[in-house]
């Protein structure tokens, strides 16, 4: 009786552990806002923008981590829009719990050409060097390295994403315990 009692509080904490170790190890919640009139207005990706309009990202992580924002620049090349070397000398840590707004100061315009742009935000617990090197270095980015990135850091990964009206919640975790890094893709079609 006392080996069956000791073997249930074993499972029971290997259970416990297991699940435990499922939990969510990042959290993101962003909201996109659009420049009206002066005013910052809540927006969702699928709302209706125009060519021209300012763009803003505020953002909020569960834990101290690095971000990372690209958008597209034409066929399948980015630019990196953050870190930005004329903000805070290229700062790109976020501390848990603040509240921060991409960029720091003014807006993301639209490009003139109606059509699809498409932003990747990463957020990750340590500096990603691919980025890193295109942030100091110039080099290229595009959507063959996202994609080499996000596979290489991300292999074994939990995800899960809430999309509310006012703002997008994503969680995560890699379940090999190696540092979390989280990709989203915002796509925003404009029209003239």
């Amino acid at each position: 009786m006392k080996r069956l009692a000791i073997v249930l509080a074993l499972a029971a904490l290997l259970l416990f552990s297991a699940l435990a170790s499922a939990g969510v190890r990042l959290r993101v919640d962003y909201t996109l806002e659009l420049q009206q009139e002066g005013e910052w207005v809540v927006v969702r990706e699928t709302d209706g923008f125009r060519s021209g309009d300012g763009l803003s990202i505020r953002i909020r992580v569960s834990r101290d981590c690095y971000c990372y924002l690209a958008a597209t620049r034409r066929g399948d090349e980015y630019r990196l829009l953050v870190p930005l070397r004329e903000v805070d000398r290229g700062a790109n840590w976020l501390r848990r719990g603040q509240e921060y707004r991409l960029p720091a100061t003014g807006a993301f315009a639209l490009d003139q050409v109606p059509g699809v742009e498409r932003l990747v935000l990463i957020i990750a617990e340590q500096q990603v060097p691919e980025l890193e090197h295109v942030f100091f270095e110039g080099g290229e980015l595009t959507d063959e390295t996202l994609i080499d990135v996000r596979d290489r850091y991300s292999p074994t990964y939990y995800f899960q994403k809430e999309v509310r009206t006012d703002r997008v919640t994503i969680f995560g975790r890699n379940l090999d315990n190696r540092p979390t890094v989280i990709f989203e893709e915002i796509v925003i079609r404009h029209s003239e």
